[in-house]
């Protein structure tokens, strides 16, 4: 079940990095789903990301920032949300001792390489990084495909 049949009348606002949003633009003309989607292209460390969410999703976005990058991020998106809104974070999670498991081990060192200060956090990580940004309720759930989905309530 796609996320439009499963609720037709939600609102969605999709922010991403300007050189992006043209293809998103693209894919959500061919869905025809115009009506329904809001799109905002900018940098989330700088940019205004919008306001009254009462849902926000950060897919695999997080391990591209530094530590203190994703403390703002994450203070951002606290103060987007409506009262009672969640946010929802899908990433990898290494464990504390940053050596396994393997994929994710390595994909800590290619984020060293390709990013400014990327990495693959921890539930220690992300668990500081939630409560730092005045979250609460974190639950984490693992998924069948070796990723972890984290929701906490603002």
């Amino acid at each position: 079940m796609s996320f439009k049949s499963a609720y037709p009348n939600a609102k969605v606002t999709l922010f991403d990095f300007p050189n992006v949003i043209e293809k998103t633009k693209e894919y959500i003309e061919r869905k025809s789903m115009t009506d329904n989607v809001n799109i905002i292209a900018g940098d989330m460390l700088i940019d205004d990301i919008g306001r009254t969410y009462d849902i926000v999703i950060l897919s695999h976005v997080l391990h591209s920032y530094s530590f203190w990058d994703c403390l703002t991020i994450l203070r951002k998106v606290f103060d987007s949300l409506n009262p009672g809104g969640r946010v929802v974070i899908h990433e990898y999670l290494i464990k504390d001792t940053r050596d396994n498991p393997e994929f994710e081990a390595l994909s800590s060192l290619n984020l060293l390489v390709v990013t400014e200060g990327g990495d693959v956090f921890t539930e220690t990580d992300l668990w500081l990084l939630l409560k730092e940004s005045m979250f609460s309720e974190l639950v984490k759930h693992e998924t069948k495909y070796g990723t972890y989905i984290i929701t906490a309530k603002k």
